[in-house]
């Protein structure tokens, strides 16, 4: 109450615990200013990067299936997956905002960050991010700020998903081998459990393979992304989540096992001869790159180092276990 109370004065308060003692402070807190200009800067860029990425994914895709397909007709599909794609990404950061917003955490964004569109080896973007200028006023604020964003992300994707899916065409394994020792093809060497259980839906026999439908192959991107995301180490939302049920201690203890974690089954998949498994080794590398930008001074918690967490707030805990389990590449 009095952190929202002081929000609205301008000033921002924190409880914060220095060993056994409790320290109160307080600090004038400017409302954020967006930077429209760089905003629409950034989110014009990724657009044509991701309209790029879609046009030649399924430029291909309409070409291994040798699917005639006109040049007004690839432009428009183009455009329709772009504009789904890119509405899963702000949806994410839409459900940081709802939060921060009723909490009145000071935050600006989102900004989307471009990246090489498929064609130079990448999807177009980096994602899109929200820099909060202060900290949630408590532990169950700060869990829900890192939660919403996946669930809400989550729940986008996996509408692509069923769409993409479903329009995915099956084709013959025999087929498939000679698309992928044509190069005209590349297998996946793993699948999120949302995938398998949307494929499960459609009802495919064993003896053939599905070709993904750009919008189902995205969605298999956004799971990963997710998944990433959902990691308890640094600044990223698994880390709010995590971070909001223990100590600063407790959690980097976590952090460490996480990276030691992904980094040591990757190895154990891919001597098992499961390629999927370089996925959770290069995983881990980016998570300490995402680390290492963020710094690695500990997480600083919410602003009341005192609030607790009640036995009703593990219902979020038990949906984060849910997503996790959800979006986590099982290497095949």
């Amino acid at each position: 109450m009095l952190y929202i109370k002081s929000r609205k004065s301008g000033l921002m308060i924190f409880q914060l615990k220095y060993d056994d003692i409790y320290v109160i402070r307080a600090t004038c807190v400017e409302e954020p200013k967006e930077r429209r200009t760089l905003q629409i800067a950034l989110a014009s860029i990724a657009l044509a990067t991701v309209f790029l990425t879609m046009y030649g994914y399924t430029q291909e895709y309409y070409r291994v299936l040798k699917m005639p397909i006109s040049m007004i007709t690839l432009v428009g599909f183009s455009i329709a997956f772009t504009a789904m794609f890119m509405a899963t990404l702000l949806i994410h950061e839409v459900g940081h905002l709802l939060i921060a917003k009723s909490y009145l955490v000071p935050v600006t964004g989102p900004y989307i960050i471009p990246a090489p569109p498929i064609q130079l080896g990448f999807i177009g973007t980096f994602g899109a991010v929200i820099f909060m200028k202060g900290l949630p006023p408590s532990r169950k604020s700060q869990a829900l700020l890192g939660l919403m964003g996946p669930l809400m992300g989550f729940m986008a994707a996996l509408c692509m998903g069923f769409l993409g899916v479903s329009l995915s065409k099956y084709i013959s394994i025999n087929e498939a081998r000679e698309l992928v020792s044509s190069g005209e093809a590349s297998p996946i060497m793993f699948y999120p459990l949302a995938i398998l259980i949307l494929e499960s839906l459609k009802g495919i026999s064993e003896e053939y393979v599905l070709i993904y439908h750009p919008l189902a192959f995205f969605s298999l991107i956004m799971f990963i992304v997710t998944f990433l995301n959902l990691m308890p180490v640094g600044q990223l939302d698994g880390g709010h989540v995590i971070r909001a049920f223990v100590d600063s201690r407790t959690y980097r203890v976590i952090e460490h096992l996480t990276l030691l974690t992904l980094f040591t089954a990757g190895l154990v998949f891919l001597l098992n001869g499961r390629y999927g498994g370089l996925t959770y080794v290069s995983l881990s590398f980016i998570l300490l790159l995402l680390k290492a930008i963020t710094g690695f001074r500990p997480h600083p918690g919410p602003a009341n180092a005192a609030s607790l967490i009640r036995a009703r707030h593990l219902a979020i805990l038990l949906t984060y276990g849910v997503l996790l389990a959800l979006t986590a590449p099982i290497p095949m």
